[in-house]
This record gives structure tokens, C-alpha cells and sequence, in this order.
């Protein structure tokens, strides 16, 4: 049979195909390629090879296996179980920009099937896989992906360089004293073009060699060999499969372990099979282990086997066949394995089988439905029915042949020569998916050295890090909101005074309009930002000065601490509260009924001491919108009476019912007077505001036919609307003892009452609108100054940014004690009206900027419980369980929707279940630790705000402990210890309430612990201080939970010394997650101390040798 590709210009089997050589001599002779060694390679390395040929080149070698180690920028997962990255290099500082090179990971083909996972971005990873040519662009095709250690990170660039200096210089062929490198393996690898048998093995590793494949085409071959350019071996596996390939008449050919035990082949028989199926010499059957040999007198055999109806095939359907511009002609095909068969369908013609080795192919341009393939020079057009079968057969075409077998050959030989696979990495999933992400967990095991008649006692510590989708979700509805709320302002603004010729008023208003639109500018700016933000799913530190990210926490992470595999911790960190892209010129908010004798901040001050106490009070933003809701609320109320007086007392014909409606008509117009007037009596100044704005006032304000300006004084108002409910009265009562029978007359009556009311309700109305008015005046009147308006407006936008962080907070902290917590009505709160506890401690000093850091965190916590509210509703998707909280309100009253799975709806306290509105009880404290707490606390300096912010820390844990314990919600032994605590407590800050006392870091956390409180620990950064706090907390947590004293010693796994116990708190600073947070931070993982700030911190807070560096920005 002549089986050929003639019909479209091809070459295939028969006279032509069968003398054909598949295997076309490249500029690197095969001889140099390996496929058994991962060679090391960067990302730049591996992008600036050609993308002509699955190899990676050094020097006169060429590799196909590869390992590469870099961060996960992007992650793509098809239907089919594909997940495709785009890693960059693992060093660089913003991988934004950094130049990409994409693996490829098939599901179900990992060595450790239980550790396989999709990693997310991130993350730096190691891949092992084999280099291939999708669409003419060179990916790596991997069969082992894993998280990788410190070490690994930091040698990994030197193993790279190493690798190239080996096989640049030739060392393999110019040196022999490297048997035992990490390229060699115990080998003798062999020289370029020479035949080497190499027959030494080594314990559980016969039959595999790990040397580079020598060259075929200079292989010696035996004198009176049958199969010519074919070595003695490979010719022996070729005479073996063509005489019992066939034995069962079946097509599934011979076994590869049969081959095997017949021929007794050397090292190379996995190369050699190898290399026989690239050549197209053999092809696989039955599955990947089972071979058959190609001839010209087989080829109908293996099309009529592939034709069979019991034969089983990847592809198969009916195609267009076009090449070099001949007509199209249809063929039925079917693929299995490397080997693609065509019959004709509607015409005579020989059947065709093509060998899919060295198959380049892409999407046509020619259709949409057809892929472009080229064989050899030769290139030909295969049309499908639909772009479903377009995708089936290029992932098909893509991953055929003898690459599935030649995978399962190099896992098994990467499972059982590399290291153990690490603990470290990323965890199965967690019930913490609807608001956590990105988790990172690092495993460390000690064994506790016990009297000398009891045994060891094992100790398994495990740090879980999380980061939190709430971290841009908040922020983004909160920037919204504060657009609106700035916009509103603004426009109310122009539409109420932009009439004004008061000279002195319009420059005032002209200015206010400048910096609200420049309040817009930063909002929509930092929306547009982050909707397109393409980083990690946090603020790293090295970003805190960026404005775009001015409402979003810095560095904020979730960490969980578990002894044993029992969760005992739980943590919140985050950098400081606190709007660092506006800068400390001036300190930070400053709360002014608690800062007032600090002389430490200058902004409150300086602003207050301008104005005058009318000023304040109109300036006040809490007495603003309230005062603005007031009125919003009284005109709904007005228009809500006019409706009635038009539609139901025409409903409503009886008498009786009429004049009940009058009355109650009468009452609430009354009800909305006298609320008027209570709001005039508590608005300063309130009468010169409304006449400076009536025709011929101060304002001289342009009247433009509107409802908002005044048409009259404010005295002259009052008057009108006395005589207006006088009129009113007067008439209901003369139509009470009227007893008119005419019922011309009785609607008379009737109409001249609605008319009455309607005149009444005008001038209420009309009487809110100038009110309105003068409200917006009193803010123009009060910031004339240029310093007193840019302030103002500074510390809006401060306010704003700093309420979208706290959400953030104590959004993230109630979510995270409600799925940490297997049954939240062992919480001692739980059956009480009691809200959850939140202890913010932050490592702050009274020096410099992070004062103001401190200013702006006391200050946003002091005022939040009577700014935001929170609450539980059901989750309206029961497939999406994403958290998305819904946010509402104004700047002084914010509420917050959490929505929460069903099954944790019922597990809530009784009130929170039922959707009651609460704010949790957040205690704010700080101290100082560093070398500016140390300057903070001398003569030079000043550290009373952090007295007085832990004295004001203390009372108010006491009172929510006092309240606490009045419900009798706790059992006995939580009252004694919580009692002992508390006093030792107040005894420790009445001593000393600062100066780096870290007894009070300690008990406060002990008690947060027993109150099943949660904590958030915080720094500048979120990284450094609050690293070495958090570790701390979790040693305390270990000597609490496993009772050690700290004479104990522990003996770690894998390692001979002894640790004490704060040398396992060091062990978790040096091996545990906190250095992974720095790397994520900074691209390094190292703590920021210089040696100098070293002889400053406490000696609970100072890291291990070699873990910091003053070297990193932060």
C-alpha cells in the first residue's frame, strides 16, 4: 500500500513516507540533549531562547527538562483541569512589570496527588517540568509544582550560574573530578558524539541512567547491524517488538518490561525506547507501555486497528483536508496517541497515517473552525465542524505521543531522587474561603524534654497566614460613599449660594468648590486605581505613601496559631490606622475632648483656636448632619402630611372620620413647628444667618426664582407661621360648633380649611428650605480663612480614609471570631446583650510621624462606637459565598451588613441572629518599643499621650469586664482569673502605664484571650514590631496551653541543639510565616532593624541573628 500525505502535499508512509526522515538535523545535535536532569534556569533566561525548538541552549548542550523557581503573577484554570501561570522572576521588586514566562499544570499529574493544589498569585513556587512549543510560544509543561523555602530562594540565582559556568566551559567532556556534583549524580557522564556505556548504579536506581543523551547520529553501530544509524541496543529493541509485537493479532503490541527482560538492555534503554519514537520507528497501543513497530508492511494493519469500532481513540470526526491552494477534500480521522489515520469519505484515495512527532501547529487565519499544521516543511490545512472540536484536537495534537509515558517515566524518577517534599506551603482549603485567601502555613515539630521516666513529649507548631478579599472590598464602597458624600456638599453648595455678590462670601465659596473638587479628584482617582489593580490582594508597606491607596490598611493579614492541629490563636496585624499619605506637618486627628491638655499635635488646635465657639459648633461635623437629617426627615414629614390632606379627606366623606383626620393633620403640622424651633434654639447665630440671605442682606445673595432662598427674616417667618396656625385653629374651631346643613356651604368650609393647611405646610417647608440655606452660609462664614477652609477639608478626607480602614478592621475581626470559633455560644458573651471585644495594641512611639500615626488610630476608635453599626444578614447566594458587605449611611452614621451563611446565622448570639444593629467594644493601646520610644520617654522628649491613652485602655476594660461579669454570663474559674488579671493589671499601669512595659502587652493579651476577644496588633508597616509582638504572643500562648516553664528545653526535629523557651519563639521568627510577610512586603525576607535600633528593643522583641537588615525599604 502506498499510504502517503500526496493527496496535501505531505510525506508520510509508503515509498515516499517510509524513506523519509522524521528526525531533520538541527544546529544542536541531539547528542546534547537531557532528559533526566532538571536543569536550573531563570526567567530571563529561559525568554531569550528561540522559540523555534523545545530546548533550553548552554553552550554546545541543550536541555528539555527544566526547573524554575519564581512568583506567580497571574493564574488562569480552564474547565479541563489546566491551570496556566505567568511566573516572574522570584527577586524582582514589582512584578507588575517584570517579563513573564508561562507554566503549564494538568490535573491529576502531580507526584503527591494528596499535596496537589492551584497556587494563587503571589506566591513563589518551583516548577520541574518539560519545555514545549504552544502556538510557536515556549512554555514549560510541568508535572511537579511546589512552594518553596527561604533557603531555596536565596540559592537559587547561585545555582543558576553554577549551571551555566558547567555546561558553558564543557565540563562534562574537558574535566572528570566532578562525579558527585549536583549534575552528575555519581555518574561519569559521557563525552559529546562518543559512545559511553556507563554501567555503574547505585542502590534502587539500576536500569535509569541520569547521563545526557549521547548522539545518535554518530553512534557506532555493529558491522552486520539490520537497522542502519541505529545503535546495538536500540537495533536489539527493534528486532524484539517486529518478531512479538504482533503475537496477539490484536495491535496491542509488546510490553515495555517484556522488551526489558528479553534483551537485558544497559543504562540507556529509556532513552533509547525514547529516541525509537521519535524517529517514528515505534508507536505506542494498548497505553504508553505498550509498543509496536512502524513499517511499510504494518501500515494498513495500524489504520484498519485504528478504524476498529472496540478501538479506543483520543480524537476522532470528519475534517477538511487543504494544502498548497488544492481543493478541500474530506476525510474521516482518528488520533491515538502519535499516530493520526485518514480515510476518504466522498472520494477514492489511499488511506493516509501520519506519525505526530515533530508537529508544529496554530489557528488558521484561513477559518476559525481549522488549525494550521506543518510536518517536515510541509504544511497542510484541518478543517473542523465547530470550534468546540478546534480546541479538543489542539490540546490532543499538543500533549500525543510518547510525552504522556516519557512524564510518567520523569516523575517517578524526580519522586524518588529529590528531597522530602516541605511542610511549608499552602493549606487545603478552609472554611475562611468567603473573606480569607492566599493562605500560607509553615509546620515546625519540637519534642519537650520530660523528667527522665517519662517520654519526650511531641510538639507540632503550625502558623497559618492569610490575606482577606475585605481588604479592597471595603475600601472601594467606602471611597464611593465619600465621592457621594463630597459630591452632594458641592452641589448643594452651588445650587443654594452660588448666587451670592458678597465679594468676601463668593471667594470663600469659590475656594470651598476647589478643594471638594480636589476631595472627588483623589476619590475617583483611588476608585479607577484599584478597580484596575492588578497586585496582591493587600497594601504592601513599601505602597503606605501612595494616595490612590489612602482608604486601604496597610499590609493587613489574617494569622492563626495551632498546637498540635487545635487552633489556639487567632490574629489580626495590620500596619498603623492612620493616613500616611497626608502626612504628620501638623500630627493627626486629634480627638478633641480627650487631646485638649496634649500639646502634642498642633492641627485640633490650631483650627479650633481660629474660630470662635459659635464657629465650632457649626463646624462640628457630628452637629452637621445631624442637624441635616433633621431637616431632610422634617420635609419627607411635610410632604407626607400634604399628600394625605389631598387624597384621604376626599376618601374619607363621613364627618367623623373627616374631622379625626383634621385633628391629626393639626397635631403632627404642630408636631413639625415645634421641632423647627428646637432646631432654631440649638443652631448658633442662626437668625443673622437667614437674614444675611434674604433680599438686601449681607450675602446679597441674587435671587433666581428658587425655593431655597430666603423670601423673608427669619423673625418675619416665625411671625407668618404663628398667624398661619393661628388662622388655621381658629377656623377648625368655627367649623366644630358650625352645624351647616347646606352642603355648598360645607365644602366651602372645607376647601377654606386644605387651603389653610396647605399655606401652613408651605411656610414650614419654606421655613426648613432657609434653614438649609444658612447651614451651608455658617460653614462659608466660619472658614474664610484660606488655612481654616484647607484644613477643614484635610481633615474630611483624613476622617473618611480612616473610617474605611477601621470598617476594614473590625469588619475582618468580627469574621474572623465567628468562623475561628467552633461553637460561638461557648463565647462568654453570647448569652448576653454584650458586644464582641476588639483590642487594637500597636507598637507606636510618641516621636516624630507615628505620633501622629497614634493621634489618628485613638482618634478614629474613640468616636467609632458612636459612628458605626454593624449587623448579620443571610447571604442572598447559596453558590456564592464571597463576603460582600453592604455599607449605608452618612459620615457620622455608618452601618455595615455582614452577610453570613444560614448555618452561622443560627449559631449566633440571640440578638446578632435576629439582625440587631451593634458596634463592637474596640480598646485601643499602644507602646512604644524602638529607640524613638526610647527618645519619646527622656527629658528630651514626651510619652504622656501614651500614659494617658493606656490609663483611658484600662478604664475602659474594666468597665466592659464590670459589665460582663453583671450578667453572671462566665463560669467560675473565668471570673477568678479574669479578677486576678484585671488587678494585676491596674497595679502594673498605675506603676508605669509606657516606657516599653511589656507586662501590660502581656496581660492585656491574656485577657483578650479569656474574653474570647480578638486582637489586632499593628505597626508603621504591620511587619517588623508587630512580628515580633505577634511571636511573642504565640510562645505565651504554647507555655499556657502545653504547661512549660521557661527552664524547659525542646529538642526540634531533624536538628541536635536544645531550645529554650524563647528560642522557639525565635525558631517561629526565623522559620515561621512572619518572614514570608516581609518578603511579600519588601521582596526580601528580613526585618527592618538596623544594629542600632537592636541595643534599644526589649530583649522579648529583638529577631535572630542573620533574619534582619537595615538595608530594606519598607
Amino acid at each position: 500500500m502506498d499510504a502517503s500525505f500526496d493527496q496535501f502535499g505531505g510525506s508520510g508512509w509508503g515509498e515516499q513516507g517510509g524513506q523519509q526522515d522524521f528526525n531533520m538535523p538541527t544546529p544542536y545535535q541531539r547528542s546534547h540533549i537531557t532528559d533526566k536532569i532538571p536543569i536550573p534556569a531563570t526567567v530571563e533566561d529561559l525568554l531569550t531562547m528561540s522559540n523555534e525548538e523545545e530546548k533550553y541552549v548552554i553552550g554546545a548542550y541543550s536541555f528539555n527538562t527544566i526547573k524554575l523557581m519564581g512568583r506567580i503573577v497571574n493564574v488562569f484554570t480552564d474547565t479541563n483541569q489546566c491551570t496556566t501561570y505567568e511566573i516572574c522572576d522570584g527577586m524582582v521588586a514589582d512584578p507588575r512589570v517584570a517579563r513573564r514566562f508561562v507554566v503549564i499544570r494538568y490535573g491529576g499529574t502531580d507526584l503527591h496527588p494528596d499535596m496537589e493544589q492551584v497556587f494563587s498569585e503571589g506566591h513563589t513556587v518551583q516548577a520541574v517540568g518539560k519545555l514545549r512549543l504552544f502556538n510557536n510560544r515556549l512554555s514549560l509543561v510541568s508535572f511537579h509544582i511546589r512552594d518553596v523555602t527561604m533557603d531555596e530562594i536565596e540559592i537559587y540565582k547561585m545555582e543558576c550560574k553554577l549551571a551555566k559556568y558547567y555546561f558553558s566551559k564543557n565540563l562534562p567532556e574537558n574535566f572528570h573530578g566532578l562525579e558527585n556534583t549536583i549534575f552528575r549524580n555519581g555518574y561519569s557522564l559521557p563525552r559529546a558524539g562518543v559512545m559511553q556505556s556507563v554501567m555503574q548504579s547505585t542502590p534502587g536506581r539500576s536500569n535509569i541512567s541520569t547521563s545526557i543523551t549521547p548522539n545518535r547520529q554518530n553512534q557506532p553501530t555493529q558491522q552486520y547491524n539490520q537497522y542502519p544509524n541505529l545503535s546495538n541496543q536500540q537495533a536489539k529493541i527493534m528486532d524484539y517488538i517486529k518478531r512479538f509485537g504482533d503475537a496477539n493479532k490484536d495491535g496491542t503490541g509488546v510490553h515495555v518490561e517484556q522488551i526489558r527482560a528479553s534483551i537485558k538492555p544497559g543504562q540507556n534503554f529509556m532513552s533509547d525506547i525514547q529516541y525509537l519514537l521519535d524517529e517514528g520507528k515505534i508507536y505506542t497501543t494498548l497505553d504508553d507501555d505498550h509498543f509496536s513497530i512502524i513499517d511499510e508492511d504494518n501500515a494498513n494493519d495500524i489504520i484498519k486497528w485504528l478504524f476498529k469500532s472496540t478501538t479506543k481513540v483520543d480524537c476522532k470526526g470528519i475534517v477538511e483536508m487543504t494544502a498548497d491552494g488544492a481543493r478541500k477534500t474530506r476525510w474521516e480521522a482518528r488520533l491515538r496517541g502519535n499516530l493520526l489515520a485518514l480515510e476518504a469519505v466522498d472520494f477514492t484515495a489511499e488511506p493516509v497515517l501520519f506519525v505526530c512527532e515533530r508537529l508544529e501547529f496554530w489557528p488558521s487565519n484561513k477559518s476559525q473552525n481549522a488549525l494550521s499544521l506543518r510536518q517536515n516543511s510541509k504544511e497542510f490545512m484541518m478543517e473542523f465542524v465547530s470550534g468546540d472540536n478546534v480546541d479538543k484536537w489542539a490540546m490532543q495534537l499538543g500533549v500525543c505521543s510518547h510525552r504522556v509515558t516519557q512524564a510518567e517515566y520523569e516523575q517517578a524518577l524526580f519522586a524518588h531522587y529529590s528531597h522530602d517534599i516541605s511542610k511549608t506551603g499552602c493549606s487545603p482549603p478552609s472554611p475562611f474561603s468567603s473573606f480569607l485567601l492566599s493562605q500560607l502555613a509553615k509546620e515546625q515539630t519540637f519534642n519537650l524534654f520530660q523528667s527522665a521516666n517519662i517520654p519526650n513529649k511531641k510538639v507540632v507548631l503550625k502558623e497559618t497566614m492569610y490575606e482577606t478579599r475585605l481588604s479592597f472590598l471595603i475600601p472601594q464602597e467606602m471611597i464611593k460613599l465619600s465621592h457621594k458624600w463630597t459630591n452632594e456638599m458641592r452641589d448643594e453648595l452651588l445650587d443654594k449660594l452660588w448666587g451670592i455678590k458678597n465679594s468676601t462670601m463668593l471667594d470663600t465659596l469659590h475656594m470651598f468648590v476647589r478643594h471638594l473638587n480636589s476631595n472627588i479628584e483623589i476619590h475617583t482617582q483611588a476608585t479607577e486605581f484599584l478597580e484596575n489593580y492588578m497586585g496582591p490582594s493587600f497594601r504592601p508597606s513599601v505602597e503606605k505613601y501612595r494616595l490612590a491607596f489612602l482608604h486601604v490598611p496597610t499590609n493587613l493579614h489574617v494569622q492563626m496559631f495551632s498546637i498540635d492541629s487545635k487552633n489556639v490563636g487567632h490574629f489580626v496585624t495590620s500596619g498603623a490606622l492612620t493616613a500616611m499619605p497626608l502626612r504628620y506637618s501638623n500630627g493627626g486627628r486629634k480627638y478633641k475632648q480627650i487631646f485638649q491638655k496634649s500639646p502634642a499635635s498642633e492641627m485640633w488646635n490650631k483650627f479650633l483656636s481660629n474660630l470662635t465657639p459659635q464657629s465650632i459648633d457649626q463646624t462640628d461635623e457630628g452637629r452637621f448632619y445631624k442637624r441635616k437629617q433633621t431637616l431632610l426627615k422634617l420635609k419627607r414629614m411635610i410632604g407626607e402630611l400634604s399628600r394625605r390632606i389631598d387624597m384621604e379627606w376626599q376618601i374619607n366623606n363621613k364627618k367623623e372620620a373627616a374631622d379625626k383626620i383634621v385633628v391629626e393633620l393639626f397635631a403632627e403640622s404642630k408636631q413639625i413647628h415645634e421641632m423647627l424651633l428646637d432646631l432654631i434654639n440649638s443652631f448658633p447665630n442662626i437668625y443673622n444667618l437667614v437674614d444675611a440671605l434674604c433680599e438686601g442682606g449681607l450675602a446679597q445673595l441674587q435671587r433666581k426664582n428658587s425655593d431655597s432662598v430666603p423670601r423673608d427674616t427669619l423673625s418675619s417667618q416665625l411671625d407668618l407661621l404663628e398667624a398661619h396656625f393661628v388662622s388655621l385653629n381658629s377656623k377648625m374651631r368655627a367649623a366644630e360648633k358650625l352645624d351647616i346643613k347646606n352642603e355648598e356651604k360645607k365644602q366651602n368650609c372645607e376647601e377654606n380649611i386644605k387651603s389653610s393647611f396647605h399655606s401652613t405646610l408651605d411656610g414650614l417647608h419654606h421655613l426648613a428650605l432657609s434653614i438649609e440655606s444658612a447651614q451651608m452660609l455658617s460653614l462659608i462664614q466660619c472658614l474664610r480663612s484660606k488655612n481654616d477652609c484647607q484644613t477643614f477639608f484635610h481633615l474630611q478626607l483624613r476622617h473618611d480614609a480612616l473610617l474605611s480602614q477601621a470598617i476594614t478592621l473590625a469588619t475582618t475581626s468580627l469574621l474572623l471570631l465567628i468562623y475561628s470559633s467552633k461553637n460561638l455560644n461557648d463565647l462568654n458573651y453570647s448569652k448576653t446583650n454584650t458586644s464582641p471585644l476588639i483590642i487594637n495594641f500597636s507598637f507606636l512611639s510618641c516621636y516624630g510621624d507615628e505620633q501622629g500615626m497614634i493621634e489618628d488610630a485613638f482618634d478614629m476608635w474613640q468616636m467609632f462606637h458612636d459612628v458605626a453599626l454593624f449587623r448579620f444578614i443571610p447571604t442572598n447566594s447559596s453558590v456564592i459565598q464571597t463576603c460582600f458587605p453592604q455599607i449605608e449611611g452618612f459620615r457620622t452614621n455608618i452601618r455595615i451588613s455582614i452577610p453570613l451563611p444560614s448555618e452561622k446565622i443560627v449559631e449566633l448570639p440571640e440578638g446578632m441572629s435576629k439582625g440587631e444593629w451593634f458596634c463592637p467594644k474596640i480598646i485601643y493601646w499602644n507602646l512604644g518599643v524602638n529607640h524613638e520610644a526610647s527618645l519619646a520617654a527622656s527629658s528630651v522628649g514626651d510619652n504622656s499621650l501614651e500614659e494617658m491613652i493606656n490609663r483611658n485602655g484600662l478604664k475602659q476594660l474594666d468597665e466592659y469586664i464590670s459589665t460582663l461579669l453583671l450578667t453572671q454570663s462566665m463560669d467560675l474559674n473565668s471570673v477568678e482569673a479574669i479578677n486576678r488579671l484585671i488587678c494585676d493589671l491596674r497595679q502594673t499601669v498605675s506603676v508605669n502605664a509606657s516606657k516599653k512595659n511589656l507586662s501590660i502587652f502581656k496581660l492585656v493579651m491574656e485577657i483578650n484571650r479569656i474574653l474570647s476577644g480578638v486582637c489586632i496588633l499593628s505597626c508603621q508597616s504591620g511587619k517588623d514590631r508587630t512580628s515580633m509582638a505577634l511571636t511573642l504572643e504565640e510562645g505565651r500562648i504554647l507555655k499556657e496551653t502545653c504547661g512549660i516553664s521557661n527552664q524547659q528545653v525542646f529538642k526540634r526535629k531533624n536538628i541536635n541543639s536544645l531550645f529554650k523557651m524563647m528560642e522557639i519563639v525565635s525558631c517561629l521568627r526565623k522559620d515561621g510565616v512572619r518572614r514570608e510577610n516581609c518578603r511579600k512586603n519588601v521582596g526580601k525576607p528580613l526585618y527592618k532593624f538596623s544594629p542600632f535600633q537592636m541595643n534599644f528593643l526589649p530583649k522579648e522583641f529583638r529577631p535572630p541573628l542573620g533574619t534582619f537588615t537595615n538595608f530594606v525599604s519598607t
